[in-house]
């Protein structure tokens, strides 16, 4: 005899969640685990209600599950059992808004075209869900799934719905059926729901959004989420519309829905369908699909409409500079600043006058279709000259500061810049272009030069002519489109070559004679080094405290590392107390010191007056003076001959880097005595025994409102250069951090240092 269905054979192991209606519950069977649901007790006048549609949410699954795929099928159920239990039992599967989260918009609209197939097929059969939300979705065994058919509508069902009664998921029904779900099209209403319930699973927001979708708002604009600016969302956003509005007769039908999804997913996919996709979507937002061969707008407040309606469209929206390079801009604004309009990019915002946007087409063929954008004048602010724009900070809406100030969130008074300002580009003059990402003219590099500024409209349009016709007969040639490309890249290169062929051969042979002359000199110096006499020159030096020594090396036309090697280091050669250039094999077999100096400013007058010296026993000076200086014949070497005062500390390192001038290129240096400094990298930071990379000006490295967020490093690598200098008395440069070293270990290393030449010393 069968057991009848009984809620005690279930174990209930923990709630999943609770609804008006039932509670769902983890339960288990033997070793089976299922998702319980089971009707809640009500007043006998509501309970009438909601077990007839317990009922009916029960009976029309059981019926339909084993036609219809894509339906969280029933396993077990019982209306009631010996208890008066309502109750059902379902597969434990995964909510999808648990899945969703970790999937591609592609990934979560592939779902939802499966889930509106499943609905299509119920539809067909005059079944409608009426509750259409995320937290009803599934997904189990590979598939995602309808569940809680508990507001269920079919043919022969006995209408428990009452008159004026709202009927659907709260943040996802549709408008008709707020009004009285009785009469409405259940059909047409899911069809509002699914969109609504797709757009939250493709956004993570599961409030949804008030009415029609609207692709234009910022709020619920699916291209203004920062994950999806760059996804082709022309299709996906015209079905949201059409599903979404008021008149559940404009709406499509769940058939058309998943078709349209499905299309949409094609062409996203499809580099060329989605580029021309969102051409022919800019030609119907501006000429109602036929487009002229040239147009152009020259109000200012329809520019903006216009860019920015091509800035949603990600294989639309790269735009060249004026200046030459290109960037993606996101969106366009009118600026504060009278007459001006202000782009933002991905490299960041360009404040500009513009004077006409012109769009120019070529039929069918739309690779070579562009928007070109010439401004009008503006005079500069704070720099006169010829430049394509100005780089300015905007502390408030249409006033202008220094650019440096916004590099550092301070005036020059040192009082912070209001909340809100920005550093912006001001382009003065010139024209933007923007073409397809696909189109070839985005694939020649030389084309990143601006050239179209050195052409009107009219002439760069013939240029452009003339390269699709080449192009067309490549095309033709090759039978290939990226071969075509590829033949029209070298050509354009080839062509500009030859352009510039002239000027670089002026350069060459401008190059070659000051080469020749250049290496007639030092051909010179290096047979006649030897005979050279720097006697006078070289005056007794007397140490009045140095820590360091100073010797010169000469060398000529050799890398600087080639004598650090092997062979190469006892044929070094240097100045020594005679006057004379020797190598130290020589200088050792007649026991000679090199020549010492004890300061910096004084090694670097001597090799500069070698250097006047040499050219005046040349005789051609005048051809040979300016293209080269004393650093090219001469290195200052420097060497410990007694032990430093001091060690540096971290809080010297940080004092002296908040006293640099960021306004200049700076270098860290260690000097002779273990003091730090933070010196212009115009001086000759080179000759001090630590010294790190040169801090490009301008970057808040160093300075009074510096973050001095290198300081951690640029201490510990000091303490390591330091190290190794006194290890072997040599100029050490810096490039590295040297994390396998912890603080208290160098400065326990250092400190033996100092102690073992004190012992020396006594």
């Amino acid at each position: 005899m069968t057991t009848k269905p009984h809620i005690s054979h279930y174990i209930k192991i923990k709630p999943l969640g609770e609804g008006g209606n039932a509670q769902v519950y983890l339960a288990k069977r033997g070793d089976a685990q299922v998702a319980l649901k089971v009707l809640k007790k009500h007043s006998e006048s509501a309970f009438k209600q909601k077990r007839k549609r317990f009922i009916d949410e029960t009976r029309s699954v059981v019926k339909v599950q084993q036609d219809i795929p894509g339906i969280l099928p029933i396993i077990d159920f019982a209306l009631p059992d010996a208890s008066g239990n309502y109750w059902y039992t379902m597969p434990v599967a995964t909510p999808i808004l648990e899945r969703s989260k970790t999937l591609a918009v592609d990934e979560i609209t592939q779902g939802v075209v499966e889930l509106a197939k499943t609905m299509a097929s119920q539809h067909a059969r005059g079944i409608v869900h009426r509750v259409i939300k995320p937290s009803n979705l599934y997904f189990f065994n590979g598939h995602y799934c309808l569940g809680d058919f508990g507001l269920v509508d079919y043919p022969e069902k006995i209408e428990v719905t009452r008159t004026q009664e709202s009927v659907g998921p709260k943040f996802s029904i549709a408008p008709e059926m707020k009004r009285n779900a009785q009469t409405a099209d259940g059909q047409k209403a899911d069809v509002y729901s699914l969109a609504k319930t797709l757009w939250m699973l493709i956004t993570d927001n599961t409030t949804g959004f008030e009415g029609m979708y609207d692709a234009d708002s910022h709020l619920i604009g699916l291209r203004f989420q920062e994950e999806l600016r760059t996804e082709h969302l022309v299709e996906l956003e015209a079905l949201l519309s059409d599903a979404t509005k008021e008149d559940p007769d404009s709406r499509p039908a769940m058939n058309d829905f998943f078709q349209r999804l499905d299309s949409w997913l094609s062409i996203k996919t499809d580099w060329e369908k989605s580029c021309l996709s969102q051409w022919n979507y800019i030609q119907r937002s501006l000429f109602n699909g036929v487009s002229p061969d040239s147009a152009t707008w020259t109000n200012r407040e329809k520019i903006v409409e216009i860019l920015n309606l091509i800035g949603k469209m990600p294989c639309l929206n790269h735009m060249f500079f004026p200046d030459g390079g290109g960037a993606d801009f996101e969106q366009v604004e009118l600026a504060a600043e009278t007459g001006c309009i202000c782009i933002h990019a991905d490299s960041g915002s360009s404040i500009l006058s513009p004077a006409r946007l012109i769009v120019e087409t070529f039929g069918t063929d739309i690779v070579w279709s562009y928007f070109r954008l010439e401004l009008d004048k503006l005079k500069p602010i704070f720099k006169e000259g010829e430049y394509a724009y100005e780089a300015v900070t905007e502390d408030t809406p249409g006033h202008y500061v220094s650019w440096k100030c916004g590099n550092y969130g301070y005036y020059e008074d040192d009082s912070p810049l209001p909340e809100g300002y920005r550093n912006v580009s001001r382009y003065l003059s010139g024209s933007f272009v923007f073409f397809l990402k696909p189109s070839p003219y985005n694939l020649i590099h030389g084309t990143y030069d601006a050239r179209y500024n050195q052409k009107d409209a009219k002439e760069f349009r013939c240029y452009i002519e003339q390269l699709k016709v080449l192009h067309d007969q490549l095309r033709s040639h090759f039978q290939d489109e990226r071969e075509a490309s590829v033949a029209l890249v070298w050509h354009v290169a080839e062509t500009d070559r030859q352009m510039n062929q002239q000027t670089d051969s002026a350069r060459s042979n401008a190059a070659i004679t000051s080469n020749k002359i250049r290496s007639d000199f030092e051909n010179w110096v290096e047979m006649n080094h030897g005979v050279f006499n720097f006697t006078p020159l070289c005056a007794p030096q007397t140490n009045t405290g140095s820590k360091l020594a100073y010797h010169i090396e000469f060398f000529i036309n050799r890398p600087m590392d080639v004598f650090e090697l092997g062979d190469y280091r006892d044929n070094r050669r240097f100045l020594y107390a005679n006057g004379k250039v020797l190598t130290e094999r020589d200088a050792k077999r007649l026991n000679l010191e090199k020549y010492h100096l004890y300061s910096i400013e004084s090694s670097i007058k001597l090799i500069s007056d070698c250097l006047v010296f040499i050219l005046e026993q040349y005789g051609d000076k005048e051809n040979i003076d300016g293209s080269c200086t004393s650093s090219d014949f001469f290195r200052i070497k420097l060497h410990r001959i007694a032990p430093p005062a001091h060690l540096f500390t971290k809080e010297e390192i940080e004092k002296v880097m908040r006293e640099g001038d960021d306004s200049i290129d700076n270098v860290l240096v260690i000097d002779a005595d273990g003091f730090a400094l933070v010196v212009p990298a115009r001086e000759n930071y080179n000759l001090y025994p630590v010294r790190h990379e040169i801090w490009c000006a301008y970057n808040k490295y160093v300075g009074k409102h510096s973050p001095l967020s290198s300081l951690d490093d640029d201490y510990l690598g000091s303490l390591k250069g330091w190290l190794k200098h006194l290890q072997t008395g040599n100029k050490v440069c810096v490039n590295d951090v040297y994390r396998e070293w912890t603080e208290s270990k160098l400065i326990a290393e250092i400190h033996k240092f100092y102690q073992s030449e004190a012992e020396e010393r006594l």
